[in-house]
């Protein structure tokens, strides 16, 4: 019984790395060959890793690695309780990952087991592009007007003028009108971003919406946000900004920088970038400082030190996790490539926290190629579900 990765696993690590760099030599070939001998399923990693190697972003990667450091850091972050015969397999494939900073490490509990081998590779059919620039602006009168990345234009529509580029809205009264509320809704694999009337900027990620005026009053500015998005507030000092999430918490500031992430109703997280918040509920309110993040969770708000990176990935088209259960991160997924989980009844609910990132831009499919690597599951794509099974047992 061994709760580390052998030395052997982590040198024919290093001498794939290498290998993929273009630097390794006659002995990393020779290690590779007779690790490739040993077993078909070894065959199926390495093609695996392969696909990848001629990308631009994983040979940039790849050319700034220190192997030494990054094999000894997964040395340190990596521990299971398994036979080592069992999963030699999974440690190199996860090794390699690791090595690359391209996809999800799984960081287990103390005492907890992990079982599990690499799953096939042909077991999807399809594939499912990541999500795009799409909304729909919801007027006050209920008109709709769909929004997407082949639409940049600008038109009239009654007293607004409407103009869309890249991904970004921009609204603005030819008149002033009475004040009334509107609708920027992102569906699953869609993002957009607008401009509001006093020049803040919102972006939202996928399934989300933002209810906002076609204009601010002269004393307060006020919107309400589903789903997540990311804030840059105009500086008013004589009117407050205040977000209010799923109907419940608020989020008053005057100028500032921050992410709001509002999916689970139970569990609202602000996190702070620049300026200051005050983040309220029920009575409750916490004053947050940049680098600092409020979870309102169960009727209370708890304070810490924020995950900036994690947080705001999503802003650079990245996902991030941190620490992250696997369910959580088959959500995000699901959101992004627009896809309903189905989880088999004999799945069962992991104990491993994954970290890792990795390009919001590649399809679902090789995604979900990379993430079977971490032996947390076998997948197949049918249509629009996701299928989640165990891995066979050893």
């Amino acid at each position: 019984m061994t709760n580390q990765p052998s030395t052997d696993i982590y040198a024919l690590a290093d001498a794939l790395v290498r290998s993929i760099q273009g630097m390794g030599d006659e002995n990393d070939q020779a290690l590779i060959q007779e690790w490739l001998a040993a077993d078909k399923d070894h065959e199926r990693i390495y093609a695996a890793l392969m696909e990848h190697k001629g990308s631009s972003d994983v040979l940039e990667k790849l050319k700034a690695v220190d192997t030494e450091r990054a094999l000894q850091r997964f040395h340190r972050r990596r521990v299971v309780e398994e036979k080592q015969r069992k999963w030699v397999r999974i440690a190199v494939a996860a090794a390699i990952l690791a090595i690359a900073g391209l996809f999800i490490i799984p960081i287990v509990q103390p005492r907890k087991k992990v079982n599990g081998e690499l799953a096939q590779q042909d077991v999807r059919s399809g594939d499912i592009a990541p999500a795009s620039d799409k909304a729909v602006l919801v007027l006050a009168g209920g008109k709709k007007i769909a929004l997407d990345e082949r639409g940049d234009t600008a038109f009239a529509y009654g007293n607004l003028l409407i103009s869309q580029q890249n991904g970004r809205l921009d609204l603005k009264e030819r008149q002033a009108d009475e004040i009334v509320q509107q609708q920027l809704i992102t569906p699953n694999a869609g993002k957009y971003s607008v401009v509001l009337s006093d020049g803040t900027t919102v972006w939202l990620n996928a399934a989300s919406k933002l209810i906002f005026p076609n204009r601010f009053s002269d004393r307060a500015r006020v919107v309400e946000l589903e789903g997540e998005g990311y804030f840059a507030v105009k500086k008013d000092a004589g009117r407050p900004f205040t977000v209010i999430v799923n109907g419940g918490s608020r989020v008053e500031v005057l100028g500032t920088v921050f992410n709001i992430k509002s999916y689970d109703s139970n569990k609202v997280r602000t996190t702070l970038l620049e300026g200051s918040v005050k983040v309220s509920k029920d009575g409750q309110s916490k004053l947050l400082r940049p680098g600092e993040m409020a979870d309102v969770k169960a009727g209370s708000i708890r304070t810490g030190k924020g995950d900036i990176p994690a947080a705001t990935a999503w802003r650079n088209d990245k996902f991030m996790f941190h620490n992250m259960p696997i369910e959580e991160v088959l959500e995000e997924l699901g959101r992004w490539y627009d896809v309903q989980l189905h989880y088999a009844a004999d799945y069962r609910q992991q104990q491993q926290l994954y970290n890792g990132e990795i390009s919001r831009s590649v399809t679902c499919d090789k995604l979900l190629a990379m993430l079977e690597l971490t032996g947390v599951g076998r997948f197949k794509l049918q249509g629009r579900t996701l299928y989640i099974t165990p891995m066979e047992k050893l």
